[in-house]
């Protein structure tokens, strides 16, 4: 009841379920796989018991990214993935028969164009803070943070 309470109308019940029938899966495999240290609970504003697991020092975001990060690496170090940066994706390939999606076009660091198949496709597109450029996401929505470290 809490998140559709502090949702208001903007509450849709089927992504709260999904929320929560899979949260303390979440919080599991980041403990398990990731190393996370989530060994605290607290109780945060508008919840009415203590649920929100947290690191024991830190902040929770930052140690889950760290976490992640650092598995992250080490699953590329092992050939067991490939990081692309600079590349820019402009679709997915999408496997006709099923929907699933089998791919991304893209073009390269250097600016070549590609298609790449694969089994698994994760796109992280964060990390617009990074770009500092003229024009950049952070210059035109939040121009007061381009001087900061």
């Amino acid at each position: 009841n809490d998140t559709s309470r502090s949702a208001g109308d903007a509450a849709q019940s089927e992504l709260i379920d999904v929320l929560i029938s899979n949260s303390a899966k979440a919080v599991t495999w980041l403990k398990e796989r990731v190393g996370v240290d989530l060994s605290l609970r607290a109780q945060l504003g508008g919840h009415s018991y203590m649920r929100t697991h947290r690191p024991s020092n830190g902040m929770a975001g930052a140690e889950i990214i760290y976490g992640i990060q650092k598995a992250v690496k080490s699953y590329a170090k092992q050939g067991k993935v490939s990081i692309m940066v600079d590349t820019k994706v402009t679709s997915l390939v999408i496997e006709e028969a099923t929907g699933r999606v089998i791919g991304v076009s893209m073009y390269g660091p250097g600016g070549e164009e590609n298609e790449l198949h694969a089994s698994n496709v994760m796109l992280a597109t964060g990390g617009f803070a990074a770009d500092r450029s003229s024009g950049s996401y952070l210059d035109r929505y939040r121009p007061e943070l381009l001087d900061m470290p």
